[in-house]
């Protein structure tokens, strides 16, 4: 088999994979659901993946490059703006993609867990707002307890969404701005102003 049927074949499947995960979950997605929806033979599919979980793990790497991506271009934008203004920023867009698209919500946040690139969602967040923080002089300790508050708020608005819990699409990303900028005025202060901070 040459190098571009490969290719092309490896982009089939993991076309298929990122529709059938993000639709039906990896529960309930088997191997010959794939290759039909790819349109390869059950052998062909094992020779570009051990297993449907090396599949998955392969759509889950693929979605969070796509989406730290679209971060890094957000946080470039934004780099003349005040802290708390570049945070709400990047979650605004990291929220609305979630919203807009909720096959990658379902990839990242919810099937992601089922193979050792787990919560890459919050790898994607924390590599774009990390280095914001630390150019502001915060603590490491400061950094992680403020990126902890906000992920958690952001996976809580985000399921309370995906879940119906009454929260409309268009609200979502106003709320996890909100939280965010909650806790990233904290920030604002210098450094001798944290809680406990000791060099």
């Amino acid at each position: 088999m040459s190098r571009s049927t490969q290719d092309e074949a490896r982009a089939r499947v993991m076309e298929a994979g990122r529709e059938l995960f993000g639709t039906r979950g990896y529960v309930d997605v088997r191997h010959d659901e794939i290759t039909r929806a790819a349109k390869i033979s059950n052998r062909r599919f094992y020779t570009l993946f051990r297993d449907v979980g090396a599949l998955l793990s392969a759509v889950v790497l693929d979605v969070s490059e796509e989406v730290e991506a679209v971060l890094k271009v957000k946080a470039e934008e934004g780099a003349e703006k005040a802290l708390e203004e570049q945070v709400g920023d990047i979650i605004e867009r990291y929220v609305r993609l979630m919203t807009e698209n909720p096959k990658l919500l379902r990839i990242l946040h919810w099937e992601s867990h089922h193979v050792k690139v787990g919560g890459r969602w919050r790898g994607v967040l924390m590599s774009t707002l990390e280095p914001l923080l630390k150019e502001h002089g915060l603590s490491e300790r400061m950094i992680r307890v403020r990126l902890v508050c906000v992920l958690g708020a952001i996976d809580g608005v985000l399921m309370d969404w995906r879940e119906g819990g009454g929260l409309k699409a268009s609200e979502v990303a106003g709320i996890a701005v909100r939280v965010s900028k909650n806790v990233f005025s904290l920030a604002s202060g210098k450094r001798e102003s944290d809680p406990g901070h000791t060099d």
